[in-house]
């Protein structure tokens, strides 16, 4: 899977722009008529010393997974 490296300013709109991709992929899955969805996003963070930061990562259901980076100091 490829990478998808974005800022941390933009950071939230692409991990909401996920989370209501995958919630739209749930109701029109579900044909019970539910009046809600139950969406998990999982995370996996590492430290990266040669870059002195924290990488974060969030795989992507369609495309690439959607990374940031966090400098230190946080």
């Amino acid at each position: 899977m490829s990478e998808n490296i974005v800022p941390i300013g933009d950071w939230g709109k692409h991990l909401l722009e996920e989370l209501l991709f995958r919630a739209a992929e749930r109701v029109g899955a579900d044909t019970s008529g539910v009046d809600s969805v139950e969406v998990t996003l999982t995370f996996r963070i590492r430290p990266d010393v040669v870059a002195d930061c924290l990488e974060i990562s969030v795989p992507g259901v369609v495309e690439s997974a959607l990374i940031t980076r966090l400098p230190r100091p946080f």
